[in-house]
């Protein structure tokens, strides 16, 4: 789940953000607070506090995007 005091991608779009070049995953899915599910997200799509990624990749890839999204 995003969270507005750490995610530096909150308010950027997917093509913004890069999430899929920079850690090799995939995007599969978002999952809004209101529980709308956007399958396949655009490059378009925008990232909101509370939002829920759904992702695919090799585990160092989700370690990385985790950390992305994340940042200690």
């Amino acid at each position: 789940m995003l969270d507005s005091n750490v995610c530096p991608v909150i308010g950027k779009t997917l093509s913004e953000a890069q999430l899929g070049k920079q850690s090799g995953a995939l995007i599969l899915a978002i999952r809004r607070t209101d529980n709308t599910l956007i399958v396949g997200p655009s490059a378009d799509t925008r990232l909101y506090p509370g939002d829920l990624v759904i992702t695919m990749g090799a585990a160092d890839q989700l370690r990385l995007l985790s950390q992305i999204l994340s940042p200690i």
